[in-house]
């Protein structure tokens, strides 16, 4: 599960950019108090296994499970305001980034209360499954949020406009299709690694040994590998963007109406 402050700015930039307003204030009202009320439970679940008490897990997994009660109401209420303005959301490097992250806020989010379930956690607990969950909940979710905000910001703040369209498209494509890449390859990796782990024979003998479910993993391992090459890309044509943005000469940018590269 992700802290839920995170997706604060996605409240705000969406309606804010497209200019129209956020689907429903009253779902937004759902979504706050059945947040409220269920996400101080919900990390318990992670200690499935562990030497506490059965029912404070109980109560754990419980309230990760009702946390879909505000995951999906964000989710209609981000997906929803951009119903019908897809295009504007592609041409926006803000909305692009931003609504990225919350489609995965919202997938990462519902795994994350699959996760929660006894017979799911006794899978993927201690795999790598569970570190592609946390960098799916921390980059795919929070990171690319960040990015679409510093690209609303930055030429507010600086009175300029991005210097390069191509140095976006490079940090678009490389973030999102590698942190994607990574989190698919350890899903799949750490599945296949937890299945392994407790497969046992008729006579109770693990069927893999450690290592032969080390050298099984590898290859999700080598995937996860390229991923990182692909967001040192990204994060390369971001930071070269913004070096170049902060030390060009300054360009008249309209702060009522920016323009499209930087809005």
């Amino acid at each position: 599960m992700v802290d839920p402050h995170r997706f604060g700015a996605a409240y705000y930039l969406i309606p804010k950019v497209l200019g129209r307003p956020i689907h429903s204030y009253y779902l937004s009202v759902v979504g706050f108090w059945s947040l409220a009320l269920f996400y101080n439970w919900a990390g318990v679940h992670h200690l499935i296994g562990g030497p506490v008490p059965v029912w404070v897990i109980s109560a754990g997994t419980v309230a990760s499970v009702m946390m879909v009660i505000p995951v999906v109401v964000t989710a209609v209420n981000h997906h929803m305001t951009v119903v019908g303005m897809q295009r504007e959301v592609w041409r926006s490097p803000t909305l692009r980034f931003i609504v990225f992250g919350a489609i995965n806020y919202t997938a990462v989010s519902l795994l994350g209360s699959t996760m929660a379930l006894r017979s799911v956690n006794e899978v993927t607990h201690f795999t790598h499954f569970t570190v592609g969950h946390a960098h799916h909940g921390v980059y795919a979710f929070f990171t690319m949020i960040m990015f679409g905000s510093v690209y609303y910001m930055m030429p507010r703040l600086l009175k300029r406009e991005w210097p390069s369209a191509f140095l976006i498209h490079t940090h678009w494509w490389a973030c999102a299709l590698g942190i994607m890449l990574m989190v698919v390859a350890l899903h799949i990796g750490g599945w296949i690694q937890g299945l392994q782990m407790n497969a046992l024979d008729e006579d109770g003998v693990p069927v893999f040994t450690f290592i032969e479910t080390v050298r099984n993993t590898v290859p999700w391992l080598h995937a996860r590998s390229i991923s990182g090459l692909l967001l040192m890309i990204g994060h390369m044509a971001f930071f070269l963007n913004v070096f170049w943005m902060i030390f060009s000469k300054p360009a008249a940018v309209s702060d009522s109406k920016p323009t499209l590269l930087g809005a």
